[in-house]
Protein backbone atom coordinates (compact mmCIF):
# COMPACT_ATOMS: atom_id res chain seq x y z
CA UNK A 1 0.00 0.00 0.00
CA UNK A 2 1.80 3.61 -0.91
CA UNK A 3 1.20 6.81 1.00
CA UNK A 4 -2.04 7.33 -0.33
CA UNK A 5 -3.31 4.35 0.52
CA UNK A 6 -2.65 4.46 4.36
CA UNK A 7 -3.76 7.75 4.41
CA UNK A 8 -6.86 6.16 2.45
CA UNK A 9 -7.24 3.56 5.18
CA UNK A 10 -6.75 5.95 7.86
CA UNK A 11 -9.85 7.54 7.22
CA UNK A 12 -11.65 5.21 8.44
CA UNK A 13 -10.06 4.82 12.10
CA UNK A 14 -10.10 8.75 13.19
CA UNK A 15 -10.50 12.30 12.10
CA UNK A 16 -9.57 15.22 13.61
CA UNK A 17 -11.68 18.66 13.96
CA UNK A 18 -10.96 19.49 10.35
CA UNK A 19 -11.88 16.44 8.59
CA UNK A 20 -8.00 15.72 8.03
CA UNK A 21 -8.10 12.14 7.98
CA UNK A 22 -5.06 11.07 10.48
CA UNK A 23 -3.50 7.45 11.22
CA UNK A 24 -4.79 6.53 14.85
CA UNK A 25 -0.64 5.45 16.55
CA UNK A 26 -2.19 5.88 19.94
CA UNK A 27 -0.77 4.02 22.45
CA UNK A 28 -4.76 3.43 23.19
CA UNK A 29 -7.55 3.51 22.10
CA UNK A 30 -5.97 1.53 19.17
CA UNK A 31 -6.94 0.99 15.71
CA UNK A 32 -9.90 -1.29 15.48
CA UNK A 33 -10.81 -3.85 12.69
CA UNK A 34 -13.45 -2.88 10.54
CA UNK A 35 -15.23 -6.03 11.08
CA UNK A 36 -15.29 -4.50 15.46
CA UNK A 37 -16.39 -1.32 14.18
CA UNK A 38 -19.29 -3.13 11.90
CA UNK A 39 -20.09 -4.93 14.91
CA UNK A 40 -20.68 -1.86 17.16
CA UNK A 41 -23.31 -0.35 14.68
CA UNK A 42 -25.43 -3.40 14.88
CA UNK A 43 -28.96 -3.90 16.51
CA UNK A 44 -28.84 -4.78 19.89
CA UNK A 45 -29.46 -8.13 21.26
CA UNK A 46 -30.91 -9.35 24.01
CA UNK A 47 -28.52 -9.84 26.62
CA UNK A 48 -29.93 -13.01 27.46
CA UNK A 49 -30.60 -14.62 24.19
CA UNK A 50 -28.71 -17.76 22.66
CA UNK A 51 -27.05 -16.18 20.50
CA UNK A 52 -25.44 -12.91 22.96
CA UNK A 53 -24.90 -16.42 25.80
CA UNK A 54 -22.74 -18.23 23.05
CA UNK A 55 -20.56 -15.31 22.45
CA UNK A 56 -19.95 -14.20 25.53
CA UNK A 57 -18.88 -17.49 26.28
CA UNK A 58 -16.33 -17.76 23.36
CA UNK A 59 -15.00 -14.48 24.82
CA UNK A 60 -14.21 -15.80 28.57
CA UNK A 61 -12.36 -18.80 26.83
CA UNK A 62 -10.22 -16.83 24.52
CA UNK A 63 -9.31 -14.59 27.34
CA UNK A 64 -7.97 -17.40 29.65
CA UNK A 65 -5.37 -18.57 26.25
CA UNK A 66 -4.32 -14.87 26.50
CA UNK A 67 -4.33 -14.20 30.16
CA UNK A 68 -2.49 -18.17 30.17
CA UNK A 69 -5.29 -19.03 32.81
CA UNK A 70 -6.50 -22.25 34.45
CA UNK A 71 -9.87 -23.40 34.50
CA UNK A 72 -9.99 -22.78 38.14
CA UNK A 73 -9.16 -19.53 37.68
CA UNK A 74 -12.05 -17.07 36.16
CA UNK A 75 -12.04 -14.12 33.82
CA UNK A 76 -14.67 -11.08 34.62
CA UNK A 77 -15.89 -8.76 31.94
CA UNK A 78 -17.90 -5.80 33.03
CA UNK A 79 -18.69 -2.49 32.20
CA UNK A 80 -16.19 0.43 33.50
CA UNK A 81 -12.15 1.51 32.75
CA UNK A 82 -9.20 -0.31 33.87
CA UNK A 83 -8.71 2.15 36.74
CA UNK A 84 -12.09 -0.01 38.14
CA UNK A 85 -10.40 -2.81 38.05
CA UNK A 86 -7.69 -1.37 41.00
CA UNK A 87 -10.63 -1.22 43.01
CA UNK A 88 -12.03 -4.37 42.36
CA UNK A 89 -9.12 -6.32 43.47
CA UNK A 90 -8.17 -4.47 46.41
CA UNK A 91 -11.91 -4.41 47.30
CA UNK A 92 -12.24 -8.13 46.98
CA UNK A 93 -8.23 -9.36 48.06
CA UNK A 94 -7.29 -6.22 50.49
CA UNK A 95 -9.72 -5.09 52.74
CA UNK A 96 -10.05 -8.17 55.06
CA UNK A 97 -12.63 -7.78 57.94
CA UNK A 98 -9.84 -7.63 60.56
CA UNK A 99 -8.43 -4.38 58.49
CA UNK A 100 -8.57 -2.14 61.82
CA UNK A 101 -6.40 -4.82 63.66
CA UNK A 102 -3.94 -5.97 60.64
CA UNK A 103 -3.69 -3.32 58.62
CA UNK A 104 -2.67 -4.99 55.03
CA UNK A 105 1.15 -3.85 53.53
CA UNK A 106 1.49 -3.49 50.46
CA UNK A 107 5.13 -3.50 48.44
CA UNK A 108 4.43 -1.77 44.93
CA UNK A 109 6.68 -1.89 42.43
CA UNK A 110 6.52 1.63 40.78
CA UNK A 111 7.97 2.11 36.97
CA UNK A 112 6.08 5.05 35.65
CA UNK A 113 2.51 7.00 35.88
CA UNK A 114 0.39 4.01 36.34
CA UNK A 115 2.39 3.43 39.64
CA UNK A 116 1.75 6.39 40.80
CA UNK A 117 -1.99 5.68 40.81
CA UNK A 118 -1.66 2.68 42.49
CA UNK A 119 0.34 4.51 45.00
CA UNK A 120 -1.93 7.49 45.68
CA UNK A 121 -4.89 4.82 45.57
CA UNK A 122 -3.45 2.88 48.39
CA UNK A 123 -2.67 5.72 51.05
CA UNK A 124 -5.97 6.78 50.35
CA UNK A 125 -7.09 4.10 51.39
CA UNK A 126 -4.95 3.78 54.48
CA UNK A 127 -2.70 0.53 53.55
CA UNK A 128 0.43 0.70 54.72
CA UNK A 129 2.50 0.88 51.94
CA UNK A 130 6.17 0.15 50.89
CA UNK A 131 7.25 1.29 47.73
CA UNK A 132 10.03 0.40 45.04
CA UNK A 133 10.62 3.35 42.22
CA UNK A 134 12.63 3.27 39.50
CA UNK A 135 14.17 5.90 37.82
CA UNK A 136 12.68 7.04 34.21
CA UNK A 137 13.06 4.35 31.96
CA UNK A 138 14.20 1.77 34.18
CA UNK A 139 12.84 -1.30 35.24
CA UNK A 140 12.66 -2.43 39.14
CA UNK A 141 14.75 -5.83 39.27
CA UNK A 142 14.27 -8.87 40.86
CA UNK A 143 17.41 -8.49 42.58
CA UNK A 144 15.53 -5.58 43.82
CA UNK A 145 12.38 -6.92 45.15
CA UNK A 146 14.33 -9.77 46.34
CA UNK A 147 16.08 -7.30 48.88
CA UNK A 148 13.01 -5.84 49.82
CA UNK A 149 10.92 -9.56 50.56
CA UNK A 150 14.31 -10.16 52.71
CA UNK A 151 14.36 -6.98 54.66
CA UNK A 152 10.27 -7.69 55.12
CA UNK A 153 10.85 -10.95 56.39
CA UNK A 154 13.54 -10.76 58.78
CA UNK A 155 10.91 -7.74 60.72
CA UNK A 156 8.22 -10.32 60.71
CA UNK A 157 5.88 -8.00 59.04
CA UNK A 158 4.76 -9.93 55.88
CA UNK A 159 3.43 -8.32 52.76
CA UNK A 160 -0.26 -8.84 52.22
CA UNK A 161 0.50 -8.13 48.76
CA UNK A 162 2.92 -7.39 45.45
CA UNK A 163 1.35 -5.19 43.25
CA UNK A 164 3.04 -3.67 39.99
CA UNK A 165 2.30 -2.83 36.69
CA UNK A 166 3.65 -5.26 34.09
CA UNK A 167 4.45 -2.22 31.00
CA UNK A 168 3.64 0.69 31.79
CA UNK A 169 2.29 2.73 28.88
CA UNK A 170 3.67 5.83 30.63
CA UNK A 171 7.11 5.22 30.11
CA UNK A 172 7.16 2.09 27.57
CA UNK A 173 8.87 0.25 30.87
CA UNK A 174 8.67 -3.60 31.06
CA UNK A 175 9.56 -5.23 34.10
CA UNK A 176 10.69 -9.06 33.87
CA UNK A 177 7.60 -10.18 35.65
CA UNK A 178 8.27 -13.90 35.23
CA UNK A 179 11.01 -13.96 37.44
CA UNK A 180 9.98 -11.38 39.85
CA UNK A 181 6.88 -13.74 40.38
CA UNK A 182 9.16 -16.36 40.88
CA UNK A 183 10.71 -15.04 43.61
CA UNK A 184 7.87 -13.52 45.23
CA UNK A 185 6.24 -17.64 45.25
CA UNK A 186 9.66 -18.64 46.73
CA UNK A 187 10.55 -16.53 49.57
CA UNK A 188 6.50 -15.32 50.59
CA UNK A 189 3.84 -18.05 49.35
CA UNK A 190 1.03 -16.40 50.90
CA UNK A 191 1.90 -12.95 49.44
CA UNK A 192 -0.88 -12.07 47.07
CA UNK A 193 0.37 -11.09 43.25
CA UNK A 194 -1.78 -8.22 41.68
CA UNK A 195 -0.84 -6.93 37.97
CA UNK A 196 -1.65 -4.02 36.19
CA UNK A 197 -1.82 -5.99 32.83
CA UNK A 198 -3.39 -3.52 30.60
CA UNK A 199 -0.17 -2.70 28.73
CA UNK A 200 0.96 -6.31 28.45
CA UNK A 201 -1.76 -8.87 27.51
CA UNK A 202 -2.00 -9.91 24.24
CA UNK A 203 1.24 -8.04 23.41
CA UNK A 204 4.17 -9.98 25.99
CA UNK A 205 4.61 -13.17 27.82
CA UNK A 206 1.67 -13.74 30.28
CA UNK A 207 1.36 -16.65 32.09
CA UNK A 208 -1.28 -16.19 35.17
CA UNK A 209 -1.50 -19.31 36.29
CA UNK A 210 2.23 -20.55 35.96
CA UNK A 211 3.58 -17.43 37.60
CA UNK A 212 1.07 -17.62 40.76
CA UNK A 213 -0.72 -14.33 40.05
CA UNK A 214 -3.72 -13.65 41.96
CA UNK A 215 -5.28 -11.17 40.10
CA UNK A 216 -4.69 -9.00 36.73
CA UNK A 217 -5.82 -5.95 35.07
CA UNK A 218 -6.58 -5.49 31.54
CA UNK A 219 -8.56 -2.87 29.36
CA UNK A 220 -10.32 -3.54 25.80
CA UNK A 221 -9.34 -0.64 24.11
CA UNK A 222 -5.03 -1.53 23.55
CA UNK A 223 -3.73 -4.76 22.71
CA UNK A 224 -7.29 -6.25 22.49
CA UNK A 225 -8.39 -4.55 20.19
CA UNK A 226 -12.07 -3.22 20.64
CA UNK A 227 -13.19 0.20 22.10
CA UNK A 228 -12.92 1.73 24.99
CA UNK A 229 -15.82 0.88 27.90
CA UNK A 230 -14.68 -2.74 29.17
CA UNK A 231 -12.53 -3.82 32.21
CA UNK A 232 -11.41 -7.54 32.21
CA UNK A 233 -9.94 -8.92 35.31
CA UNK A 234 -8.69 -12.45 36.12
CA UNK A 235 -8.68 -13.50 39.46
CA UNK A 236 -6.98 -16.96 40.67
CA UNK A 237 -8.89 -19.77 42.62
CA UNK A 238 -6.59 -18.72 45.90
CA UNK A 239 -8.10 -15.15 44.84
CA UNK A 240 -11.99 -16.50 44.57
CA UNK A 241 -11.88 -18.11 47.76
CA UNK A 242 -10.37 -14.95 49.39
CA UNK A 243 -13.27 -12.88 48.53
CA UNK A 244 -15.70 -15.20 49.44
CA UNK A 245 -14.62 -14.80 52.81
CA UNK A 246 -14.66 -11.35 52.79
CA UNK A 247 -17.49 -10.96 51.27
CA UNK A 248 -16.59 -7.17 50.90
CA UNK A 249 -19.75 -4.71 51.68
CA UNK A 250 -20.04 -3.16 48.05
CA UNK A 251 -22.16 -4.53 45.41
CA UNK A 252 -20.93 -3.71 41.26
CA UNK A 253 -17.35 -4.34 42.92
CA UNK A 254 -17.93 -7.48 44.52
CA UNK A 255 -16.85 -10.47 43.05
CA UNK A 256 -19.38 -12.74 44.75
CA UNK A 257 -22.00 -10.72 42.46
CA UNK A 258 -20.22 -11.32 39.37
CA UNK A 259 -18.88 -14.83 40.02
CA UNK A 260 -22.09 -17.00 39.24
CA UNK A 261 -22.84 -14.27 35.99
CA UNK A 262 -19.01 -15.73 34.66
CA UNK A 263 -19.49 -19.01 35.20
CA UNK A 264 -22.83 -19.46 33.94
CA UNK A 265 -21.92 -17.62 30.45
CA UNK A 266 -19.23 -19.69 30.23
CA UNK A 267 -21.38 -22.74 30.77
CA UNK A 268 -23.47 -21.40 28.35
CA UNK A 269 -26.21 -20.90 30.64
CA UNK A 270 -28.90 -17.50 31.04
CA UNK A 271 -27.76 -15.65 33.98
CA UNK A 272 -28.12 -11.83 34.58
CA UNK A 273 -26.93 -9.39 37.60
CA UNK A 274 -25.91 -5.60 35.77
CA UNK A 275 -26.91 -5.96 31.97
CA UNK A 276 -23.09 -5.83 30.30
CA UNK A 277 -22.85 -3.76 27.57
CA UNK A 278 -23.82 -5.89 24.56
CA UNK A 279 -22.83 -4.30 21.29
CA UNK A 280 -18.90 -3.57 22.87
CA UNK A 281 -18.73 -7.11 24.35
CA UNK A 282 -19.70 -8.45 21.28
CA UNK A 283 -17.58 -6.97 19.33
CA UNK A 284 -14.64 -7.78 21.63
CA UNK A 285 -15.38 -11.01 21.22
CA UNK A 286 -14.91 -10.83 17.37
CA UNK A 287 -11.28 -8.46 17.92
CA UNK A 288 -10.00 -11.33 20.34
CA UNK A 289 -10.86 -14.16 17.56
CA UNK A 290 -8.98 -11.94 15.22
CA UNK A 291 -5.91 -11.42 17.35
CA UNK A 292 -5.52 -15.26 18.37
CA UNK A 293 -6.49 -16.39 14.97
CA UNK A 294 -2.39 -17.67 14.93
CA UNK A 295 -2.40 -18.70 18.12
CA UNK A 296 -0.55 -16.71 21.62
CA UNK A 297 2.98 -17.57 20.25
CA UNK A 298 2.53 -15.77 16.86
CA UNK A 299 0.90 -12.72 18.32
CA UNK A 300 3.25 -11.76 21.00
CA UNK A 301 6.00 -12.55 17.77
CA UNK A 302 4.50 -10.31 15.52
CA UNK A 303 4.26 -7.40 18.50
CA UNK A 304 8.04 -8.34 18.55
CA UNK A 305 9.10 -7.54 15.31
CA UNK A 306 6.61 -4.29 14.67
CA UNK A 307 8.12 -3.05 17.51
CA UNK A 308 11.65 -4.11 16.59
CA UNK A 309 10.92 -2.30 13.10
CA UNK A 310 9.61 0.99 14.79
CA UNK A 311 12.70 1.56 17.01
CA UNK A 312 14.92 0.66 14.23
CA UNK A 313 13.85 3.61 12.25
CA UNK A 314 13.79 5.66 15.25
CA UNK A 315 17.42 5.23 16.06
CA UNK A 316 18.21 6.00 12.04
CA UNK A 317 15.74 9.29 12.92
CA UNK A 318 18.96 10.48 15.33
CA UNK A 319 16.23 9.66 17.99
CA UNK A 320 16.07 7.66 21.27
CA UNK A 321 13.78 6.18 23.89
CA UNK A 322 12.80 6.60 27.35
CA UNK A 323 13.02 3.15 28.44
CA UNK A 324 16.27 1.46 27.86
CA UNK A 325 16.52 -1.19 25.97
CA UNK A 326 16.55 -4.27 28.00
CA UNK A 327 12.85 -3.06 29.46
CA UNK A 328 10.97 -1.55 26.46
CA UNK A 329 7.43 -3.39 25.77
CA UNK A 330 6.16 -4.48 22.79
CA UNK A 331 2.58 -2.74 22.63
CA UNK A 332 3.73 0.78 22.65
CA UNK A 333 7.10 3.24 22.49
CA UNK A 334 7.88 6.00 24.51
CA UNK A 335 10.36 8.21 22.16
CA UNK A 336 12.48 10.89 23.44
CA UNK A 337 12.25 14.41 21.90
CA UNK A 338 15.85 14.83 22.28
CA UNK A 339 17.67 14.31 18.73
CA UNK A 340 21.44 12.97 18.80
CA UNK A 341 23.17 16.34 18.28
CA UNK A 342 21.52 17.70 21.45
CA UNK A 343 18.90 19.61 20.24
CA UNK A 344 15.22 19.10 22.12
CA UNK A 345 12.48 19.20 20.56
CA UNK A 346 9.03 20.76 21.83
CA UNK A 347 6.79 17.95 22.14
CA UNK A 348 3.48 20.04 20.89
CA UNK A 349 5.97 21.51 18.39
CA UNK A 350 6.41 17.91 17.39
CA UNK A 351 3.02 16.35 17.73
CA UNK A 352 1.30 19.31 15.88
CA UNK A 353 4.09 18.85 12.90
CA UNK A 354 3.45 15.16 12.82
CA UNK A 355 -0.63 15.59 12.73
CA UNK A 356 0.40 17.88 9.30
CA UNK A 357 1.73 14.51 8.21
CA UNK A 358 -1.12 12.92 8.53
CA UNK A 359 -0.22 10.94 11.83
CA UNK A 360 -1.99 10.88 15.61
CA UNK A 361 0.26 9.99 18.38
CA UNK A 362 0.52 10.64 22.28
CA UNK A 363 1.48 12.87 24.06
CA UNK A 364 4.14 12.35 27.00
CA UNK A 365 2.50 11.83 30.37
CA UNK A 366 5.47 11.10 32.86
CA UNK A 367 5.56 14.61 35.24
CA UNK A 368 9.57 14.07 34.99
CA UNK A 369 9.91 13.77 31.12
CA UNK A 370 6.48 14.58 29.89
CA UNK A 371 7.71 17.51 27.63
CA UNK A 372 10.45 15.71 26.42
CA UNK A 373 9.02 12.89 24.75
CA UNK A 374 6.17 10.91 22.97
CA UNK A 375 4.23 7.42 22.61
CA UNK A 376 3.58 5.41 19.33
CA UNK A 377 1.19 2.46 19.80
CA UNK A 378 1.74 -0.60 18.18
CA UNK A 379 -0.81 -3.13 19.07
CA UNK A 380 -4.11 -5.00 18.80
CA UNK A 381 -5.59 -5.43 14.72
CA UNK A 382 -2.57 -4.00 13.10
CA UNK A 383 -0.38 -6.84 14.28
CA UNK A 384 -2.60 -9.51 12.83
CA UNK A 385 -2.53 -7.48 9.11
CA UNK A 386 -0.20 -7.14 6.63
CA UNK A 387 -1.13 -3.57 6.63
CA UNK A 388 0.56 -3.18 9.96
CA UNK A 389 4.05 -2.46 8.55
CA UNK A 390 3.02 -0.47 6.39
CA UNK A 391 1.16 1.52 9.35
CA UNK A 392 4.68 1.91 10.68
CA UNK A 393 6.72 3.18 7.71
CA UNK A 394 4.37 5.61 6.65
CA UNK A 395 4.64 6.91 10.75
CA UNK A 396 8.37 7.13 10.07
CA UNK A 397 8.18 8.55 7.01
CA UNK A 398 5.53 11.01 8.99
CA UNK A 399 8.23 11.92 11.93
CA UNK A 400 10.93 12.40 9.57
CA UNK A 401 8.93 14.69 7.70
CA UNK A 402 7.79 16.47 11.54
CA UNK A 403 11.10 16.47 13.00
CA UNK A 404 12.94 18.82 9.60
CA UNK A 405 9.58 21.15 9.66
CA UNK A 406 10.51 21.23 13.39
CA UNK A 407 14.33 22.05 13.11
CA UNK A 408 13.71 24.72 10.46
CA UNK A 409 11.14 26.24 12.87
CA UNK A 410 13.48 26.52 15.36
CA UNK A 411 16.19 27.79 13.52
CA UNK A 412 13.97 30.53 12.23
CA UNK A 413 12.79 31.62 15.51
CA UNK A 414 16.37 31.45 16.95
Amino acid sequence: MDERGVRIEAQSYWKSSSSKALLNMLPGPVIYSPTVLEMLGRPTVSHVSPEFISEFASLLKNLRILFGASEKDQPFVFSGGGTLGYEFLVTNLLLRSNYREVVPRVLLLNTGKFGDRWSKYIKALGLRLVELQSTVGHAITPEEVTEALTKNNADKDPFTAVIATHMDTSTGVRIDLGSICKIVRSQNPDTLILIDAMGSIAAETFEFTEWGIDGAIANSQKSLGAPPGLVIITVSARGIALAKEIDPPTLYLNLNSWLPIMRAYEKGEKSWFSTPNVNLTRAMNLSVQEILVNGRPALIKAHEEISSILRTGVRELGLSFVPQDSCSGNSMTAISLKCSNGESIPMSLFLDALIGEGVLAGHGTHAEVGHGYFRVGHTGYMTTTCKGREYIQFTLAAMKAALAKCKDTISKNS
